[in-house]
């Protein structure tokens, strides 16, 4: 019963269509018969010297010559149009046919198999914006896995580690080829993998999801990150060079060692992020939420912390040379030895922090809150402190020659005045 349905559909539809097509024939035939009254105007015939009956029928064989030529014309650009649909459809048809192949490939047992299965893959995904959001979602599939990491609660030595070569080619098409679409954009959800050494370089993974995974190693260089979150994640000695990570999310992730030379940290959150001995030189940090972060030893050359929010961190032996830390909030932050030449502190928040041993020669400090900052055997020769709040502030031992003092700008050419002069001379020109 339901083919006869079916049967008696697909007739009533072929009988349609060639009425259509019926109707539109005659009135083609019907239109070129009476070109000349459609297109010629009797008046001006009439009106025109020397017009003979010549002229007329070759004025209205020229009329329907061009009526039949346009209609030539439709017919060929609907010939065209057809015949691109049909290949539209034939080449969706043929990437599907590969992208199925692909799919029983990267699932075989053979490297070989699995190999060309991602290769074209990846071909699909250069070639095919209709298919390019399915080829992430498989790749993110295989890559959840075969590269989970379970819980990441003994994470001890990883040295020496790397991902099996499979997962690397799955990595390799997600991060080349076209992005994609913006109106279908695959959530990239890649927490608790463990992919040590993985090369992600210029990848663009907006807004990915990397939380608790290992990444000891990993290529990030150049990477499209904003958004991302890397929370609790292992990065030891990763490469982050002029990655773009602003707005993610970096808090209690292990950095340590890491590369992050001219990265665009703005904005990004980082409470409690480890980034002892990693390099931060050039780093764009501005806005960046680093409370209670551990940079001891990191190298942070001319990085721009403008208002960064560091309450409680560890900064021992940090190098913030030529830094920007203008109204920065470093509040009883640990700056045990730190270098802090000719950086930029101006109205930066400094209360009990400890600054012992810090090198704060030709620093910029005015207008900087140090109420309570230990300073004991600092260096501030020519350090600017004027409008500075050295309240209670511990000076023993410090070096102030050449600082700069008081509103008035008054110089101590003394390095071993007494905390008492020093006292004097502020609260005499404040």
């Amino acid at each position: 019963m339901d083919s006869l349905r079916l049967m008696s559909r697909q007739a009533a539809g072929r009988g349609l269509v060639v009425g259509v097509l019926v109707f539109l024939l005659a009135a083609y035939v019907l239109a070129v018969v009476n070109a000349p009254a459609l297109l010629l105007d009797e008046d001006q015939l009439r009106a025109a010297p020397g017009f003979s009956l010549g002229d007329r029928l070759a004025a209205e064989h020229n009329a329907r010559v061009v009526l039949a030529s346009l209609g030539g014309a439709l017919v060929v650009a609907l010939g065209l149009l057809f015949t691109g649909f049909n290949y539209a459809l034939a080449r969706r048809g043929h990437v599907s046919d590969r992208f199925t192949t692909a799919l029983e490939r990267i699932g075989a047992t053979e490297e070989y198999v699995r190999s060309a299965g991602f290769r074209a893959l990846l071909q699909i995904k250069r070639e095919s914006s209709a298919h390019r959001d399915e080829v992430v979602q498989v790749v993110l599939a295989y890559i959840r896995r075969h590269a989970r990491a379970g819980t990441n609660d003994a994470w001890t030595d990883l040295q020496g580690l790397t991902s099996p070569d499979h997962l690397h080619e799955a990595l390799t098409v997600l991060r080349l080829g076209p992005a994609t679409s913006r109106r279908a954009r695959t959530e990239v959800d890649l927490a608790r993998i463990s992919c040590p050494r993985a090369n992600l370089r210029g990848a663009r993974l907006r807004g990915a999801n990397f939380r608790r995974s290992v990444l000891q190693g990993a290529d990030l260089r150049e990477a499209e990150l904003i958004g991302a979150d890397f929370r609790n994640a292992l990065l030891l000695g990763a490469r982050l060079e002029r990655a773009r990570l602003a707005g993610a999310k970096l808090g209690a992730a292990d950095l340590t060692e890491a590369n992050l030379q001219a990265a665009v940290l703005t904005g990004a959150s980082m409470v409690k992020v480890v980034l002892r001995s990693a390099d931060l030189r050039f780093a764009m940090l501005v806005r960046v939420e680093l409370g209670f972060a551990d940079l001891r030893g990191a190298t942070m050359w001319r990085a721009k912390l403008t208002r960064a929010m560091l309450p409680g961190a560890v900064l021992e032996f940090a190098r913030l040379n030529e830094a920007w830390l203008t109204e920065a909030n470093l509040s009883a932050a640990r700056l045990f030895g730190v270098n802090l030449t000719r950086a930029r502190m101006r109205r930066s928040q400094l209360d009990a922090a400890d600054l012992r041993t810090a090198n704060l020669a030709g620093a910029d400090l005015r207008q900087a809150n140090l109420f309570k900052a230990d300073l004991d055997s600092a260096d501030l020769r020519q350090a600017d402190l004027r409008g500075a709040n050295l309240d209670s502030a511990n000076l023993r031992a410090a070096n102030l020659r050449g600082a700069v003092l008081g509103s008035t700008g008054d110089v101590l050419p003394n390095w071993r005045s007494s905390f008492r002069r020093l006292r004097r001379a502020h609260q005499g020109n404040v």
